[in-house]
């Protein structure tokens, strides 16, 4: 279950960098 939570704190954090790089 933690490695499940981690995998998507982790998935989250890719996508808002990636949010954040397209608006710069």
């Amino acid at each position: 279950m933690i490695k499940l939570d981690i995998f998507w704190i982790n998935l989250l954090v890719y996508s808002l960098v990636k949010i954040v790089v397209s608006k710069v």
